[in-house]
């Protein structure tokens, strides 16, 4: 138990710096380290999955192999993704006591690695992440407070990374980011009128509202780059014509075997319409033509577990996950990324009673401003 207790933060802090440093390199090897991570972390977990736990581990596994094999793609880097980061979704449940460090220090990386770069005045979209754009500024940022406002119950702290993770984003100049940090301002909101308690939580709530509104109004080219975001989104929306032709070229070859197989089983060009390499801009395009069936599954999963955060009152790791599924709508951050494990370790909290044994037991409320979270 000591060994442990001293090896699985390792393991967080470990992984957490990949994903890091992998978005500012890009590294084959690096995506293999995170791989060895994801499975590593079963010999953690294996005893706190339950038996639908493995049965959805066993059809991810299956229907990659087959889509893989296929579609003629051969990439097998897939099928350890579906199950490795699953997994290690399982573990960010079944060990949130011991995520609360390495969180903290994986989200206080980015924000002052990036609040650098702003304060020298480097170009967001090309400078401050060599193999990656303004898109995976805001994807980073809040992706790293995720793993913070799941594991410490320091309102304070929650309140002063929030407001940090909002201003990176805003300085992102990101569409889709824009977007995301409003979903989250909202789901804030909305837990806010639902579990008015006192005074203190009430501050803690309105603080990074009040902080955010007055930074950005003494800052007048902020302002200035807000409203070229905004009429990029007016203008364009969160498309262009290639990937608009990614989606229709989807649209257009669906039938039974794409339907049970994957689009890429009798059709490799869709994928390649945008920017003229396998990138549909879309997680869920992704899945579904690298899954096929298994995409239904997962997006039934992604439904049911909205209701039942909703149920339990879990309202802002609700729009977490809309956040989530927002983003995996306009790039491919998730199926088959290290940051499936986010999205799956919400899918896993949100359906407890389903995939974790009963001797786990997690907090049924982790989202309340309220200082009971787990």
């Amino acid at each position: 138990m000591i060994v442990k207790n001293k090896i699985i933060p390792l393991v967080f802090i470990l992984f957490f710096f990949i994903q890091f440093y992998n978005v500012y390199e890009h590294s084959i090897y690096l995506q293999f380290l995170l791989m060895l991570i994801g499975l590593i972390s079963f010999l953690f977990v294996y005893k706190d999955i339950s038996r639908n736990g493995y049965f959805l581990l066993v059809t991810l596994l299956i229907f990659s192999i087959i889509t893989t094999i296929l579609s003629q793609k051969l990439k097998f880097g897939d099928i350890i993704y579906s199950v490795a980061m699953p997994v290690f979704g399982y573990l960010i449940i079944a060990y949130k006591d011991k995520l609360i460090t390495p969180a903290i220090i994986y989200c206080m990386s980015v924000i002052l690695y990036c609040s650098y770069h702003i304060y020298s005045g480097s170009n967001l979209n090309t400078e401050i992440f060599l193999s990656s754009s303004r898109n995976y500024i805001s994807v980073l940022a809040i992706f790293s407070y995720y793993v913070v406002f799941i594991s410490s119950n320091n309102n304070l702290l929650k309140t002063i990374l929030f407001i940090g993770v909002a201003i990176i984003i805003i300085f992102s100049n990101s569409r889709s980011g824009l977007i995301s940090l409003v979903i989250l301002l909202s789901g804030i909101a909305l837990n806010y009128f639902l579990s008015m308690k006192s005074s203190k939580t009430i501050l803690l709530l309105i603080l990074p509202f009040i902080f955010i509104l007055i930074f950005i109004s003494t800052q007048s080219s902020l302002l200035s780059d807000i409203f070229l975001t905004i009429k990029r989104l007016q203008v364009a929306g969160l498309s262009d014509p290639g990937r608009q032709a990614v989606i229709t070229c989807y649209m257009d070859n669906m039938n039974v075997q794409s339907f049970l197989f994957g689009i890429d089983f009798n059709n490799h060009n869709c994928s390649f319409l945008a920017n003229n390499h396998d990138n549909p801009h879309n997680s869920f395009i992704r899945l579904y033509g690298n899954l096929g069936l298994g995409f239904y599954i997962i997006l039934y999963l992604l439904i049911m577990s909205f209701l039942n955060l909703i149920k339990s009152r879990n309202i802002i790791l609700a729009f977490f996950l809309l956040t989530f599924i927002f983003r995996g709508s306009t790039d491919i951050i998730f199926f088959f990324q290290s940051w499936d494990a986010y999205i799956f370790s919400l899918i896993i909290f949100a359906n407890q009673h389903l995939f974790l044994n009963k001797r786990l037991k997690v907090n049924e409320n982790v989202s309340n401003f309220d200082g009971n979270n787990a």
